[in-house]
């Protein structure tokens, strides 16, 4: 399938598990760079390895979406810079921009 998201940015919450985790899967698979947050470092790692292993850019922070202000700090941060941190705390290769 083409969804037409080749080298288009998503940034996806909750994408380490379930849900929020198979659609950035699919993303990827579509060509899309994905950048994602969770509250665990460690599935935020594995999660971007993943994704980076299907040829796009992907970056990932662990974020507390019920702090407003770490969210926008995420999103704001992700859509905006390049290198250092997306946001929210420990960013991992921060590549939006």
């Amino acid at each position: 399938m083409d969804l037409q998201l080749k080298d288009k940015v998503a940034l996806i919450t909750g994408s380490t598990k379930g849900i929020g985790r198979a659609i950035a899967e699919t993303l990827a698979a579509e060509g899309c760079h994905v950048g994602v947050c969770a509250r665990n470092q460690a599935e935020v790692d594995e999660t971007v390895a993943s994704l980076t292993s299907k040829g796009v850019k992907a970056c990932g922070s662990v974020v507390d979406v019920t702090d407003a202000a770490s969210l926008e700090a995420w999103v704001g941060g992700g859509g905006r810079r390049s290198g250092g941190d997306a946001g929210g705390g420990a960013a991992r290769g921060s590549w939006l921009g």
